[in-house]
């Protein structure tokens, strides 16, 4: 997904608006309100039932009929809100930060920080292996959001949002190092599974890359580190559902080594050179 542009994302809204201003001004006086306060409720009771599009179109009109009235910040945190209810992420991001740009000091202001982020998380694709170039930034932007607010109480909401978001690229190396396990390029694999427990350990991920390193690493015949990375399996996970595989691979790591340790191929198997050939060609899938 492309970086949200703000200034574009725009146009979207002021064309909703311009078509309610002339429905407003050609249906006669039947759906207009005399009042601020008048439109504001009317659009609240929209909003209350969940009818998010209708209430985006009736909170606009707050915002654009009455620039002057004590209401127009409030209103603009509901235009922004309703368009986040209605599944309109990217809109919902423009109006927040509409909202911090012209009402700066507005009492929404710090939870429009934390909902900007949020909104950059659900606006990028769901699935991991397409561009996540927006849950990178919604992380960063929500980090930011918690540093600023530490007391702020959709601080852990931030923090969901941030493990949540750091769980799909998570996903998206692991994923990453299947597929070149499963095409037996395993020193590639073996770097994916390192870069998800390096970056990603506070994610469901991280058990399972730890144990495919320690198959990738035997796959090598690299016996040592293959040994020390079921071990630390076995250690940090002892109950996990794949505990008992993690023990029957150090039992097979052990018996091969002692199988292949010999002076002539200093514990490096007689079919596989980890240090020579095709298997260790790295190249990320992103590249290729």
């Amino acid at each position: 997904m492309k970086a949200i542009n703000i200034a574009s994302l725009a146009a979207p809204a002021l064309l909703v608006l311009a078509l309610g201003a002339l429905v407003s001004c050609g249906g006669g006086q039947a759906g207009r309100t005399s009042s601020a306060e008048e439109q504001f409720k009317l659009a609240r009771k929209h909003y209350d039932k969940k009818k998010y599009f209708q209430s985006a179109a009736e909170f606009q009109k707050v915002v654009y009929n009455f620039p002057g009235s004590q209401l127009v910040d409030t209103a603009q945190y509901y235009l922004s809100m309703s368009y986040m209810g209605d599944g309109q992420y990217e809109l919902a991001a423009v109006e927040f930060e509409r909202l911090l740009k012209n009402y700066p000091r507005s009492p929404f202001a710090s939870e429009c920080r934390y909902r900007i982020g949020f909104c950059f998380f659900k606006a990028a694709p769901g699935h991991y292996g397409l561009d996540q170039t927006e849950v990178s930034r919604s992380i960063k932007l929500l980090e930011n959001f918690i540093l600023d607010y530490p007391e702020s109480e959709f601080v852990s909401e931030a923090q969901e949002s941030i493990l949540s978001a750091r769980t799909r690229l998570a996903e998206k190396d692991f994923k990453s190092g299947v597929v070149y396990m499963n095409i037996r390029v395993y020193t590639a694999a073996e770097k994916y599974f390192q870069r998800v427990i390096d970056l990603y350990g506070d994610t469901k991920y991280a058990a399972d890359a730890l144990f495919e390193m320690a198959r990738s690493r035997y796959k090598l015949k690299l016996w040592d580190k293959a040994a020390q990375s079921a071990n630390s399996f076995v250690a940090l996970y002892p109950q996990h559902k794949i505990a008992e595989k993690a023990r029957k691979l150090i039992e097979k790591i052990e018996k091969d080594r002692a199988k292949y340790a010999s002076p002539a191929t200093n514990g490096v198997g007689p079919t596989q050179d980890p240090e020579n050939g095709a298997v260790n060609s790295f190249k990320p899938l992103s590249d290729r």
